[in-house]
């Protein structure tokens, strides 16, 4: 903003990358008949699944996402950029200019990158 202060199409350009965790369980509860005077047998807790959302939006919505596989790790080789790539081209063919803004952690490089 600082940068381009009289153009205030900016912001437009941004388009905004986040990843998330989240806790998947699929409970598969069965009826049982169970007598007046007998307690129920207990079930068993299944295991939590851990997934990862990877996200990307701009300001006028929902762009890209993906959930990797539980065993993947994303790493600089991924083709999650150019899979953003193609999408923008798709959906926003107008657009010239694209700034992308992943999360606000501390700064992170891959080893390739290095």
């Amino acid at each position: 903003l600082l940068l381009h202060p009289r153009r205030r199409d900016y912001l437009k350009e941004i388009v905004n990358g986040d990843e998330s965790w989240m806790l998947h369980v699929n409970h598969k509860q069965r009826c049982q008949y169970v007598p007046h005077d007998e307690i129920p047998s207990r079930q068993p807790k299944s295991e939590l699944h851990q997934w990862g959302l990877l996200c990307w939006w701009d300001s006028k919505g929902m762009l890209y996402f993906e959930c990797p596989a539980e065993d993947t790790t994303v790493t600089a080789e991924s083709s999650q950029l150019q899979s953003l790539v193609d999408v923008i081209w798709r959906r926003r063919p107008h657009r010239n200019n694209v700034c992308l803004l992943h999360d606000i952690a501390r700064p992170h490089v891959a080893k390739l990158s290095r």
